[in-house]
């Protein structure tokens, strides 16, 4: 038996998940949304985070019943926020009477804090395991987060921790019908060749320039790899400057799609053959689609695989390193 049923002293019926952080954390933490569905199967299971995140979470309609906006709290989100907003997020918490509240994040104590304001019956998350010895930490419902904080599972690391059984730990991005139209009214002159896809706008605290995109692009055109730039809606000042340094001569034209959103480009990284980028959501979308990927980041650390790869910002410096490692992902792949 599970630990929150067993303390509960029933299986319970309301469960809010707790993770207000990047993109790349919500994506990563799907495998954990799927393991408490399964083992709860007729709960009402609520997913808290910020406000932009809604129509990510809306595709996982078959873990997750409800996306519930997270105003931000002092301190905490990094973001501007208004007190009475924050108040009434709370009081509106403690209304729902949850059973469970699942922390899936580790900002320990600052966060446990914060979430004990919701009024759950049960709340688990993380600790930090440097001051333990300073924060009551129930170790039935709370685990270290310094043990975990590198790994891509660690919401399923505190899953696995409350006995909730854990298959694995595939991500998923579910694509639909309106993506490919999406996608298709964005490149009408799509068809079905084999294409590298190139996202040069990052999530990470330090860009790999656009003047080693447009040299990728380049090399790669004249290895006959024909290449596509893509970039999201409102998050395309690198990819600005990449079509401005490849604009002029290049043969052949990479085509370029700046006008996205995350289904539409999801879409288009599903028909490509390979996908470059330092934004670690979007490989985390590659990842899910299983689509070979190559992202250029220090700020992520998953396990490397045959179809997966993690080039530092150290070693992406030689541009060298990086066109043989997608020919050797090409070729593999």
């Amino acid at each position: 038996m599970d630990q929150l049923t067993q303390t509960l002293n029933d299986t319970p019926e309301k469960i809010a998940l707790f993770l207000a952080k990047e993109l790349k954390d919500l994506l990563q933490a799907v495998p954990a949304f799927r393991a408490i569905r399964r083992a709860f199967p007729q709960a009402q299971i609520g997913l808290i985070s910020f406000p932009e995140y809604q129509e990510v979470a809306q595709r996982y309609a078959a873990y997750v019943d409800e996306f519930i906006p997270f105003p931000g709290h002092p301190g905490l989100s990094g973001r501007k926020v208004k007190a009475s907003e924050v108040v009434h997020f709370f009081c509106a918490m403690q209304q729902r009477k949850w059973d469970v509240l699942l922390s899936l994040q580790e900002h320990g104590s600052t966060v446990n804090h914060m979430l004990m304001l919701a009024g759950a019956k049960l709340t688990a998350g993380y600790f930090e395991a440097s001051i333990a010895e300073m924060y009551e930490a129930d170790d039935r419902f709370f685990i270290p987060f310094a043990l975990t904080a590198s790994s891509n599972s660690s919401p399923l690391q505190l899953v696995a921790s409350l006995g909730i059984p854990v298959e694995n730990d595939a991500v998923e991005f579910p694509l639909f019908a309106e993506d490919e139209g999406k996608a298709r009214q964005a490149w009408p002159e799509w068809q079905q060749k084999s294409f590298i896809c190139i996202h040069p706008d990052g999530d990470t605290s330090h860009q790999w320039p656009a003047s080693h995109y447009a040299w990728l692009t380049r090399k790669l055109a004249s290895e006959g790899y024909p290449t596509v730039l893509t970039g999201l809606h409102g998050r395309q000042r690198t990819l600005e400057e990449v079509k401005r340094l490849v604009k002029d001569g290049e043969k052949p034209a990479p085509v370029i799609i700046d006008q996205t959103d995350l289904g539409s480009l999801g879409w288009i990284i599903k028909q490509s053959s390979l996908l470059v980028s330092n934004n670690c959501a979007v490989t985390q979308m590659a990842k899910a689609l299983q689509v070979p990927s190559v992202v250029i980041t220090n700020d992520w650390k998953p396990e490397q695989s045959e179809k997966h790869v993690v080039l530092s910002e150290q070693a992406a410096v030689n541009l060298n390193t990086v066109i043989s490692t997608l020919m050797n992902l090409l070729k593999d792949n």
